[in-house]
Formats: C-alpha cells, structure tokens, sequence
C-alpha cells in the first residue's frame, strides 16, 4: 500500500464516473476530504466508499453514524461537492515536471 500512496501524491485524478476514486482519501479538489472534514469523517461508516457510491445515494445520511457531533454536524453541509460522475472510467495519471 505504501507504493500506491507514493504514486498517489505524484499523480492526478480525473474522477470520470468514480469508480476507482475514493471518496474521503483521495485528492481529487485539494487536499482529501478526511482531511479537510475530519470530525465528519471520524462519523464515516465506510472510510473506503467510492465517490461513485457516495454521490449515487440520495440519503447521504446513511454513511455516517449518528447522532453527529456538533463538530461534525457543522461540516455536514460543506459535504456538497463540486464532484459530478461523467461516463468515461475514472483514472490517474502521473505529473512530470
């Protein structure tokens, strides 16, 4: 695992359909959402979803467990992403230079 996370910060993502992105770990706006939200992430049932999973939910509600912290209800709606699914298939690519 730790050679994927050395490719990872020496790459970019294009989400595409988000089938190979992860949602809270990868950096696809940023810096990753774990990091960006951690009392909201600190409530993530699954720390591994997809972004395609997570944005094909209507109730989001169901990946967190609840009740939320004051904390993490504040960042609650700042999970509104800029992220929207296309239908090509996800992938990275390395930078150079």
């Amino acid at each position: 695992m730790k050679l994927l996370d050395s490719y990872k910060t020496l790459s970019s993502v294009t989400v595409g359909d988000g089938s190979t992105i992860l949602f809270w770990s990868d950096a696809c706006h940023g810096a990753p959402l774990d990091e960006q939200w951690p009392h909201l992430f600190s409530y993530a049932h699954d720390e591994h979803i997809l972004i395609q999973q997570f944005l094909t939910e209507e109730d989001k509600s169901t990946f967190f467990h609840v009740p939320l912290s004051i904390k993490a209800y504040e960042q609650y709606p700042k999970q509104k992403t800029n992220f929207y699914l296309a239908p090509l298939t996800s992938f990275w690519q390395a930078l150079l230079g």
